[in-house]
């Protein structure tokens, strides 16, 4: 007898319901019932397998468990593949399935001891627990056809979807597995993941991603198919699996490593738990059940009918088709494929050379092995003893479409090949084990398969309005895949690689899409067209059109000619399926013309401090090759991070000026200008001559040196005015896209509670996104929308406001923040009701279960220290806070009690530093409440308008014990705000510069990029604590100006406590390799540290490939 170990190896299965493409469900179950009778009669009577295990645990335990099949009823032989999918001819399947096994069962029973395990539903036959007497009384049934015994299943334990060509070809066209469900026959599904449906506890089942599904290991829990349901521990294979096949795609900074969602995120996914508590092992007989339950619900939602199982269990060695050594598997699988649904299993991690494990050796089960999905050095594995390898121990050095050492080979078993480890997948989320970074094995490859096939079941559905049979779903993956030799273990099996971009390509109109883009507009408005077939139809600039696609398909595009402007060359290119190639043609006067901002100075007092609405001279000296006889303007903008990027305050911080011509070649204008509401600050000066990114800018070829940093000069920005204006928010209500998951739309009524008038320039409005602390403040990624312009707004007023736009990885995914005056330039009495929080609470992090509870009950600071008043970097401020233990228990030792700023009244706080000095505090006994009456060191944490944020035993702060309900560990302070200043008197002393680098160098083989160089303070002075960080960006085309990515975060920062004059330190930041992006770095990356020029604190990369 052949052994037979099941072990994990991850795969799915595919199945198919509704129109099928073909019927051959009749001729496959007559042809196994025929079969089945013809094994039993060569055998005299009844077909047994595994006799050697039946008689020895007979003779040790005196019981063993079989599994049993019967004469098939007549109805079994003629179900078509419309009947499998007609709940009235189940019934009457199902009726007689379970008459055949009741008669045979009670005749059995009068002779001999039998207990029932598992009846099955599709087929005739069941599984049970017999002694020598039940077993003799089955095999002298007339009925009974095959007697075999049951074997124990083991679980066999970078994202592959690219390298399946799932993203580009699939996922980006629309089709991500909408519409069809998977079965996930393993051990269990955690649908409380957030990318599996986000369940808020055990229980909540099933959910609107996870549908349904049946728990056949633990009998108290039928109806709960949770790894933890029932010991509280829990396997994390399953949801592993699930992952990768279904997992919803996670958000842009939800910590989520190399899982971009699983290969068909927009599927359903069903759950069958085969086995008890937290083991990896099951006995065939329930993997039997598992499937059989498949096929009776696979139209429990028809909306998204089962058309996949994936099993990721499996064991033995097998060298030819296991079909009759596991019959009642094999009756399953039969069952499934005649209602339509195709099975996928692992090929197994043994490291065979000619044979793979079962049930993947089923004929009619859908085997599938591994290769590597990247290179990633060398791995090391142990062998089982069937290997052909010399030596049990293999070290194997991985590259991309490699197969792996492990995966089971077979010439004639094996089918097909997916990717495999190490795949970041979802893990125990319960456990708060979120994602899992090194899911492998041939468990790995088989959702993997899967879930491409559910991907091609939607196409063809789509867009034929049939699915495919099994038997078609297996050769079109054969077919279209890239194919692969196993060189280490048998260079005979060359099988194909899942390619789901080839798979459905011939479901899909095979066009691309092209556009082109013509500059400048002056070139445009005379009639600047485009060409792709040789002038027979001319387009203008940025038309887009549909074009066949493939390497065939070669076009080139030309340009029509302009009086006085060279034409661009003729550009060759070829289109991608589905996807937008974008040319740009650039035309060039054959005038050449170019405008430079030669040199630029503030000609007024740098050391005062200057209030919106002071004015003060400026001079831009601008250099032309020709005299300009158009109109160009002169701008000034501002940085706070010496030129590195610009400050957002929506505008230029004065009225720009419009020059109306300059007939000599070189002139400077000084000219005294405004100062417009801007907040408190000291900044870099932007002065700009002729910006590209306007529309009415002059056409120049090159427009990077229209705009300069002043060096060695800043402005100081303070307001004096004591302002009655006190603006809030009313209302504000959040409303998701019904088909977008990206769309949101943020409504609310904005209140001027104060007694004077909000007047021009007035205020924005903006809804930021992002995750969120322990303590409910928000760690912002980026805005949706462009803001919501406010010019006035009178006392006791109030004015409706609409924000829409679209949040990438899913609106539901990120908290949103929505933002009164914005860019903090209105001097309210009070800027703690300018914010609200809306987010779904599962977004907040858990908090701890160790009985601390405390809680601020109030903050308060001195009169004389609160705006208008200021106080300066280095000063003691004086506050006191009142904790109360709300808890069961107190904090051993002390916990900190941390004073931070916020710019936007609360909603989130400067990063990177307090605002005062920390202080650690003996906490509050247990029901009582303490006041802490401080005096501390304010920090340097630039000048400007903040509000005081005080939070208690936060998060993660050195030694801090965390909180079981954190969000009342903070409080935002309703006084007016801190107006931070420093005195004129106070110069900066010290200079951060770059006196080595810096350096971006990329490495292609671990896909990533190193930013290195030298940190020097030039200055006379130390500095304090300050941060190097690099951003991920782009340069706009039109001005070069940098401007960094939201949300995007390249790596962590690189921490420097101190620096003094004339040293040096060594800076390393290594980040994830992105395409298409500039990579910029910045020293005092949260402008701590107060220098005397600012503009040599950063360098950019080149454009990356």
């Amino acid at each position: 007898m052949r052994r037979l170990i099941f072990v994990f190896s991850l795969l799915l299965f595919l199945s198919t319901v509704s129109s099928y493409a073909g019927d051959t469900a009749p001729s496959r179950c007559a042809s196994f019932s025929a079969s089945l009778e013809s094994r039993a009669a060569a055998a005299g009577g009844v077909s047994i397998r595994g006799l050697d295990k039946i008689s020895h645990e007979l003779n040790s335990t005196g019981v063993t468990p079989v599994m049993v099949l019967l004469k098939q009823p007549q109805i079994y032989s003629k179900l078509s593949t419309k009947d499998w999918n007609d709940p009235a001819q189940l019934m009457s399947l199902y009726s007689a399935t379970a008459s055949a096994s009741k008669n045979v069962l009670e005749r059995a029973s009068v002779n001999g001891d039998i207990k029932v395990r598992q009846i099955y539903q599709n087929w005739a036959g069941f599984s049970c627990d017999v002694t020598e007497s039940g077993l003799n009384a089955l095999l002298s049934d007339p009925d009974v056809l095959s007697v075999e015994a049951t074997q124990k299943a083991y679980a066999q334990t970078k994202q592959g979807i690219p390298l399946m060509g799932a993203y580009d070809a699939s996922r980006r066209r629309g089709y991500a597995g909408a519409g069809v469900a998977v079965a996930i026959v393993d051990t269990g599904v955690d649908y409380t993941h957030p990318q599996l449906g986000g369940s808020a506890k055990i229980g909540d089942f099933p959910n609107e991603k996870v549908i349904g599904g049946h728990n056949f290991g633990d009998a108290d829990y039928p109806n709960d198919p949770h790894p933890c349901v029932a010991t509280g521990a829990g396997h994390p294979h399953g949801t592993c699996c699930a992952g990768i096949s279904s997992g919803d795609i996670p958000s842009e900074a939800d910590n989520a490593g190399n899982f971009i969602g699983g290969v068909a995120p927009e599927s359903k996914v069903y759950a069958l738990k085969i086995t008890k508590a937290d083991e990896g092992s099951s006995d065939n007989d329930t993997i039997a059940a598992a499937w059989d339950w498949c096929v009776a619900h696979k139209n429990d939602d028809p909306a998204n009918p089962l058309l996949v199982i994936s099993t990721s269990f499996g064991g033995g060695y097998y060298e030819e088709a296991c079909d009759e050594d596991c019959p009642s598997l094999f009756a399953a699988a039969t069952a499934a494929n005649a209602a339509g649904i195709t099975v996928f299993a692992s090929s197994g991690n043994d490291g065979f050379c000619n044979a793979i494990a079962s049930p993947s050796a089923l004929s009619n089960v859908i085997s599938v092995g591994a290769v590597y999905d990247a290179s990633f050095g060398k791995v090391t594995f142990r062998m089982s003893q069937g290997t052909c390898l010399k030596n049990a121990i293999v070290t194997d050095t991985t590259a991309a479409d490699k197969v792996t050492c492990y995966s089971n080979s077979s010439v004639t078993l094996l089918d097909m090949f997916a990717p495999s480890h190490n795949a970041t997948t979802c893990n125990l989320f319960s456990l708060g084990i979120k994602y899992s970074p090194d899911f492998g094995g041939t468990s790995a490859a088989c959702p993997y398969a899967a879930g491409g096939a559910v991907v091609l079941q939607q196409t063809a559905y789509k867009n034929t309005g049939s699915y495919l049979t099994p038997e078609d779903v297996k050769a079109k993956l054969c077919d279209t895949g890239d194919f692969i030799t196993d060189k280490l273990k048998n260079a005979n099996v060359r099988k194909p690689r899942v390619n789901i971009g080839k798979a459905i390509s011939e479901y899909l109109p095979q066009t691309g899409f092209l556009k082109v883009v013509i500059d400048p507009e002056e070139v445009r408005n005379l009639g600047a067209t485009w060409t792709a077939d040789g002038g027979a139809t001319w387009h203008k600039s940025g038309e887009e059109i549909e074009l066949p696609s493939g390497d065939a398909a070669v076009y080139t595009v030309e340009f029509k000619e302009v009086t006085a402007w060279q034409t661009p060359d003729p550009q060759l290119t070829k289109l991608t399926l589905g996807e937008t190639t974008t040319l740009t043609g650039k035309y060039v006067s054959l005038e050449s013309f170019d405008i430079e901002l030669y040199d630029t100075k503030l000609k007024s007092n740098s050391d005062k401090s200057y209030a919106p609405g002071d004015t003060f001279d400026f001079a831009w000296t601008v250099l032309a090759t020709d005299p300009i006889t158009k109109p160009f303007w002169l701008e000034l903008f501002v940085s706070k991070t010496g030129g590195f990027d610009i400050e957002r305050t929506g505008t230029a911080i004065t009225d720009s000026y419009k020059v109306q011509k300059m007939t000599d070649l070189l002139k400077t204008f000084e000219l005294t200008r405004t100062l417009k509401p801007i907040a408190d600050g000291h900044y870099t000066l932007m002065p700009s001559v002729n910006r590209g990114s306007i529309s009415d800018a002059l056409f120049e070829y090159y427009y990077s040196n229209n705009w300069m940093p002043l060096v060695g000069k800043r402005l100081r920005v303070h307001n004096t005015k004591n302002s009655n204006i006190d603006l809030g928010l009313n209302d504000t209500k959040l409303a998701y896209s019904d088909t977008n998951p990206n769309e949101v739309r943020v409504t609310g009524l904005l209140l001027n509670n104060g007694t004077e008038d909000l007047l021009r320039p007035g205020c924005w409005i903006e809804v930021f996104y992002g995750t969120l602390t322990a303590e409910g403040r928000l760690m912002p990624q980026g805005t949706i929308g462009n803001g919501f312009k406010v010019d006035n707004l009178i006392a006791g007023g109030n004015l409706q406001f609409t924000l829409t736009g679209s949040i990438p990885g899913g609106a539901k995914n990120k908290a949103l923040a929505v933002v009164a005056d914005s860019t903090n330039i209105v001097p309210e009495y009070c800027e703690s009701n300018n914010f609200e929080l809306l987010y779904d609470p599962a977004l907040l992090p858990v908090g701890k279960d160790n009985g601390i509870d405390l809680a601020v009950k109030s903050i308060e600071i001195i009169e004389s220290q609160v705006a208008p008043k200021t106080v300066a970097p280095g000063d003691e401020l004086e506050f006191s806070v009142q904790v109360e233990n709300k808890g069961t228990t107190v904090p051993e030792g002390n916990v900190y009690l941390e004073l931070f700023a916020s710019q936007n009244g609360g909603a989130s706080l400067v990063p990177g530093v307090t605002m005062t000095w920390s202080k650690l505090i003996d906490p509050p006994a247990i029901g009582e409440t303490k006041t802490y009456s401080l005096t501390q060191t304010i920090n340097s944490i630039g000048d400007g308008i903040y509000t005081p944020v005080v939070i208690v035993n936060r998060d993660g702060a050195g030694n801090n014990p965390g909180d079981m309900t954190p969000l009342d560990n903070c409080m935002v302070s309703d006084q007016r705000p801190i107006s931070i200043l420093t005195p004129n008197t106070v110069k900066p002393t010290a200079n951060l510069v770059w006196s080595d680098g810096p350096y971006f160098s990329t490495d292609y083989d671990t896909e990533t990029i190193t930013v290195s160089g030298r940190i020097k303070n030039t200055g006379t002075e130390r500095t304090q604590p300050f941060w190097t960080e690099a951003f991920i960006g782009t340069k706009q085309y039109a001005t070069e100006y940098f401007y960094k990515q939201a949300g995007a975060v390249f790596a962590a920062g690189a921490y420097c406590e101190s620096l003094a004059p004339g040293f040096e330190k060594d800076i390393k930041i290594v980040g994830p390799y992105v395409k298409s992006k500039i990579i910029g770095v910045l020293t005092d990356s949260t402008d701590v540290v107060a220098e005397t020029d600012e503009t040599d604190n950063y360098g950019y990369s080149s454009l990356t490939e």
